[in-house]
């Protein structure tokens, strides 16, 4: 076996254990038990806002997230490997299994209590959606490898503006043409400067053409707009257990903010 198969191999097998661990958990937990692992909004146990990730409330939502989590952390691990640092994935998914659902069922908790909502919380896809910072994470450290600090960070920067133009755009109302607007504006304002600075390189030709790593970088971007794009629908219901659109939003920021800790933490765990 190739060196570079094994990390791959290794991976796959992280993903695919913890997508077996979410189907063993629905087959093996009784169904009058899983109520008392999933967060009930009213009166929490302490530890059902851990607990509560795992289990869920059908075939369906199961299916989901299994589905979810394989692709997003596939991806995430993919772009680790193309760095040279999976043990930036390893560590990073160790964090996501124990302190991700935690922080994001306690946000959660946090955020339906100061609106006086009661629902019950259930479901793998806030740690999906973990994921998905993750992988904004990871093309943004892939980046910065690439390119100038300046240019890496305005690209970071117009992603990070298209995901919010994504999300805006899914939900009608008084406000999303203007919300729209200004996040257009700011995304030209954004990458002006970097396409000036692309012109002015072919003008000269300087500028080294289209490598491989830019198509990447781009299919990146548009894997990231499609997982926004599942993790906020248009409708998400009102109190539902299945599309919890608070969830997803926490679990999007606090996979952000895990990831980059973990990438802090890079002198001690190496590459």
């Amino acid at each position: 076996m190739t060196a570079r198969r094994k990390p791959f191999l290794r991976d796959l097998l992280i993903v695919g254990g913890v997508a077996a661990l979410l189907v063993a958990v629905h087959q093996l937990v009784p169904i009058a038990g899983g109520p008392r692992l999933a967060l009930d909004h009213r009166e929490p146990t302490v530890w059902s806002f851990w607990t509560a990730a795992f289990v869920h409330v059908d075939t369906t939502h199961l299916l989901s997230n299994v589905v979810g989590v394989g692709a997003s952390g596939l991806l995430a691990a993919s772009l680790c490997q193309a760095q040279s640092r999976g043990r930036w994935y390893l560590v990073t998914t160790i964090g996501f299994l124990t302190v991700l659902p935690v922080a994001v069922n306690l946000s959660t908790h946090l955020v339906f209590r100061s609106q006086a909502l009661t629902p019950i919380g259930q479901g793998f896809s806030g740690v999906v959606a973990g994921y998905v910072g993750f992988v904004l994470v990871a093309h943004g450290r892939g980046l910065l490898d690439r390119y100038p600090r300046a240019t890496a960070l305005r690209l970071v920067q117009g992603t990070v503006l298209v995901l919010l133009a994504t999300i805006g755009g899914r939900y009608p109302g008084d406000q999303r043409l203007l919300v729209l607007s200004l996040l257009v504006v700011a995304l030209g304002l954004t990458l002006a400067p970097l396409a000036r600075d692309i012109g002015a390189r072919l003008g000269d030709g300087s500028w080294p053409g289209v490598p491989p790593e830019a198509a990447i970088s781009v299919g990146t971007v548009v894997a990231l707009v499609l997982f926004v794009w599942l993790l906020f629908p248009a409708s998400p219901g009102r109190q539902t257990t299945v599309v919890n659109v608070v969830a997803h939003a926490m679990g999007l920021i606090w996979g952000v903010a895990l990831s980059l800790l973990t990438w802090q933490l890079r002198a001690r765990l190496g590459r």
